[in-house]
């Protein structure tokens, strides 16, 4: 049903869109389908790079698991000390794949909303234009503006 609602959303507020300003729904319209493909591809990335730091941590966790099931045989072959820089080592590239994971998500986020934050001004800028050339009323560009954060946020 949530689907459901969101295609009914994005329905109903393009043809307010569209009714208002045909000349500003051309900048929304050509904005979603880029920004959804840019969108699209950074989730795949980041899910490639969550799925690699959880094997490590995974991988982590069979070394430390078999090193104290086996605590007598590590210690009769006197392992201990190897032990410890495999399992040094395995944490120290656990903690650069969840911090290249960490930071590329942020990243994305930072993007995503920096690329929001611009297209709402430059409808504003556009839509100023527009009123400032009595092609639109205020009250229609605020109407134009509160559709398109609709369609955005039901885009997600």
């Amino acid at each position: 049903t949530g689907s459901i609602m969101q295609l009914t959303t994005i329905y109903q507020a393009a043809k307010m869109v569209l009714s208002i300003s045909p000349y500003a729904t051309m900048l929304v319209l050509a904005a979603v389908p880029v920004l959804s493909a840019a969108s699209m591809m950074a989730q795949s990335a980041s899910r490639k790079r969550s799925s690699v730091a959880l094997e490590s941590a995974r991988e982590n966790a069979a070394t430390a698991s078999e090193v104290l099931a086996n605590a007598r045989t590590v210690q009769s072959f006197t392992a201990e000390d190897m032990e410890a820089v495999r399992y040094a080592e395995n944490m120290d590239k656990q903690y650069a794949l969840e911090l290249d994971y960490r930071v590329f998500t942020g990243g994305a986020h930072l993007m995503f909303q920096s690329i929001s934050m611009a297209l709402s001004a430059g409808g504003m800028y556009y839509g100023g234009n527009l009123v400032a050339q009595g092609k639109l009323e205020m009250t229609d560009l605020m109407l134009f503006m509160q559709y398109s954060f609709k369609i955005g946020h039901a885009l997600g």
